[in-house]
């Protein structure tokens, strides 16, 4: 009995320190985010999940909800393209791996399985530059199940978009690199049939002065428009029609027929801000929002809501909190209205080493987000070179981007991490059971 008060009493002062988290950590510009004021049917089907061991990078670039959970392509640390599902509850139901490469965009077909864009390379590193690679285009069955995988061979190809056409094909769109070092680059765009087979292939003028960040393809009604730090329109067979330049990498067609795209905006050394902008389709500019503070923060996903605003994920880097590698950062969610005003943000420190961010977000059927990320599972330091080892996290949120947290995450980031952790419930049964 005694041991039972003494450890109620120590877990009482712990949350206590929970309850004095800097205010940046709990606060948006609005209200407080502490989710001990959540009423638990809002948040039950919540949860943040952490995949990968200590010495490996398990890579996420794409998450998409199906009938029964989510579906997410990436890179295994064995430097293999990775595909796995999760049920409702982030619990993993299978995986596969389709050799060398990496995934960038994943879609589900209309037949119920997947489609996958990415690269096939023989690289021994995770570099983008300096070996060769091309294309990769895989199909699967609602299973994972290999169905064909098609490899257009070129010098220097990366796959970044895939879509599927209203004929039953797809459209892919990435990255074509050539001169020394491959660092001369221009967007490329390859139409296949509904087995994969080549159609066309199209090398955008690399004298237009087209930009390298094409992370975007969609079908339009006359042709494709691509979007990244440069959106170009195509008509139906891939031929240039024209283009504009914006200060984003990352975005989508809106539903007023305009583009938004996120990205950062560099203040001085060492110090950026998270850009969010709007274009109407012509290249006109109706407005820019900049978020941020001091040190680096930016946004690398951005998708329009139900409700006609914005959610974005990034990295918000703290202003105070620091080690010997520099300053700690956190994943970032914010949701704006439709003109770009914060509604809300969040920030969650999931990953010991306090190196997180966000990489992909969408909206989810009951209004809620998924977002997957990465956090730093392990620093490594050999005079003079520092890395890290990153794990993959995925966030299931409410329609207000709070979660209720896992169980295996507080055990696992206890000792290290338990003021990140806010719920009182389970920190309480944690405690006890340690």
């Amino acid at each position: 009995m005694n041991k039972k008060i003494i450890i109620l009493f120590l877990a009482m002062l712990l949350l206590t320190s929970v309850i004095n988290i800097p205010a940046k950590i709990l606060q948006n510009n609005k209200e407080n985010t502490n989710i001990l004021n959540l009423k638990p049917s809002l948040i039950d089907q919540c949860w943040i999940k952490v995949f990968g061991g200590k010495d490996n990078d398990d890579i996420g670039y794409s998450i998409i909800q199906v009938d029964d959970g989510y579906v997410i392509a990436g890179q295994h640390p064995s430097l293999k393209i990775w595909l796995f599902k999760l049920d409702s509850n982030g619990e993993k139901i299978w995986a596969k791996d389709f050799g060398k490469g990496r995934a960038y965009d994943l879609k589900q077909t209309t037949d119920g399985g997947f489609i996958i864009a990415g690269s096939y390379t023989f690289r021994t590193s995770c570099s983008l530059s300096t070996y060769p690679s091309s294309i990769k285009l895989i199909k699967t069955d609602n299973m994972g199940q290999k169905e064909w995988v098609k490899v257009f061979d070129s010098n220097e190809e990366h796959g970044f978009s895939v879509s599927q056409t209203r004929d039953g094909g797809f459209i892919l769109s990435g990255d074509n690199a050539t001169g020394k070092d491959y660092n001369h680059h221009r967007p490329v765009l390859i139409k296949t049939n509904s087995n994969g087979d080549l159609e066309w292939k199209k090398v955008l003028d690399l004298q237009r002065n087209l930009k390298k960040y094409i992370n975007k393809v969609e079908e339009t009604k006359d042709g494709y428009i691509l979007i990244g730090d440069s959106v170009i329109k195509t008509n139906r067979e891939g031929d240039y029609i024209s283009h504009f330049q914006t200060d984003g990498y990352q975005g989508q067609q809106t539903n007023d027929g305009g583009v938004v795209v996120v990205g950062k905006i560099d203040q001085s050394f060492y110090d950026s801000d998270l850009l969010l902008q709007k274009y109407k389709i012509n290249g006109e500019l109706e407005w820019e929002k900049v978020y941020g503070g001091k040190n680096n923060d930016y946004g690398n996903s951005v998708k329009q809501t139900s409700d006609g605003g914005y959610i974005i994920t990034g990295q918000k880097e703290s202003e105070t909190e620091e080690n010997l590698f520099g300053y700690y950062s956190y994943v970032w969610i914010i949701k704006t209205d439709r003109n770009g005003e914060i509604e809300w943000q969040r920030f969650y420190s999931v990953g010991k080493d306090k190196d997180d961010s966000g990489s992909y977000i969408t909206q989810t059927s009951d209004n809620g987000y998924v977002l997957i990320g990465k956090c730093g599972c392990r620093d490594y330091f050999v005079f003079p070179i520092h890395s890290v080892s990153y794990n993959l996290i995925v966030i299931k949120t409410n329609e207000e981007g709070k979660v209720k947290l896992n169980n295996n995450i507080i055990k696992g980031y206890f000792k290290t991490n338990l003021l990140n952790f806010l719920n009182t419930k389970t920190l309480i049964k944690n405690i006890i059971n340690l």
